[in-house]
């Protein structure tokens, strides 16, 4: 009947002979049922009168007892072993519960944290309002996510993502928070730098857009002065001057207006902060018959277009 009957009887003779009260003796059975055994003697004017057994089967209890050990340890486990910084503070932000990541991540030890308050602690700057303001959410029930700037114990400052929740009792009243902290600090000082960043090639552009009208303008000055010669010549020369004469200052004309062109265009595709033009169909025969006309070609060399180019 029990796992162990030598036990079982020599326990009843211990009991029986000390006559003392003895409460939730633990009983195995031989089909793994377990009891539980309380032992009351009776007393009438300090004279034994007898005793009184209560067993009570205490299995499915006990059972689930360490199932829910089993699952409180394993969870344990995960809180403790895994990257992100769990801790437990009351309502007054005393600290009651750490993780071993959370001691890494702030430098403290666990005994050097447990009771107390985290906004002085770490916070710096104005962050002790952030944190003030966070734990009254909690205890309205709220949850959240915010970023802090801290302190660690070696005084390195170091940027916390903290994701909060309010902690119930089981009278389903608030009784403080519970926080998982993630360092970002260097995601931090990568933003910082990337803003650094733009900030530079934002200067840099404008000083490159301003260079780039400059340029511009000192390039299209003298070509406007050529062409303004060139006008005055044939005024001038008009009755003096052949037409082969007449074509050949046409088309330096005409090379003026297209490289002036050219330097507007080259002006305008540099400008980062140009709109994107809208895209349309060019004649490419058109593009080389111009090009035809205004380079010099040797009266030995011949340009045939051998296909059409139109689209």
């Amino acid at each position: 009947m029990f796992k162990n009957p030598d036990a079982f009887v020599s326990r009843i003779s211990d009991i029986l002979e000390n006559k003392k009260e003895v409460l939730g003796d633990e009983l195995l059975m031989v089909n793994g049922r377990i009891l539980e055994r309380d032992y009351v003697p009776i007393y009438e004017n300090s004279i034994y009168r007898g005793h009184l057994w209560t067993y009570r089967d205490v299995t499915l209890r006990r059972k689930y007892r360490k199932s829910l050990e089993a699952q409180r340890q394993k969870y344990r486990n995960i809180i403790a072993n895994m990257n992100l910084g769990l801790i437990e503070v009351d309502n007054n932000d005393k600290i009651l519960m750490v993780n071993q990541s959370f001691t890494e991540m702030s430098g403290y030890s666990e005994q050097e944290l447990i009771g107390k308050i985290g906004n002085k602690l770490f916070c710096v700057d104005n962050n002790n309002t952030i944190i003030e303001t966070e734990n009254l959410k909690r205890q309205v029930g709220e949850s959240n996510s915010y970023e802090i700037k801290v302190k660690n114990k070696a005084g390195a400052h170091r940027h916390w993502l903290v994701s909060g929740a309010p902690n119930y009792n089981l009278n389903g009243e608030v009784v403080g928070s519970i926080g998982i902290h993630l360092d970002i600090t260097d995601l931090k000082a990568l933003e910082i730098q990337k803003e650094n960043l733009l900030v530079q090639l934002e200067k840099s552009n404008d000083e490159l857009q301003e260079y780039a009208h400059i340029v511009s303008h000192d390039l299209k000055s003298p070509l406007r002065s050529i062409n303004a010669l060139v006008s005055w010549l044939k005024e001038d020369n008009k009755e003096k001057l052949d037409d082969a004469s007449m074509q050949n200052f046409t088309l330096i004309e005409t090379t003026l207006e297209k490289m002036e062109q050219l330097i507007s265009d080259v002006l305008e595709y540099s400008c980062v902060t140009t709109d994107e033009s809208e895209k349309v169909a060019v004649n490419l025969d058109e593009v080389l018959l111009d090009l035809i006309k205004i380079m010099y070609k040797p009266e030995h060399v011949t340009i045939k277009i051998l296909n059409n180019f139109q689209r």
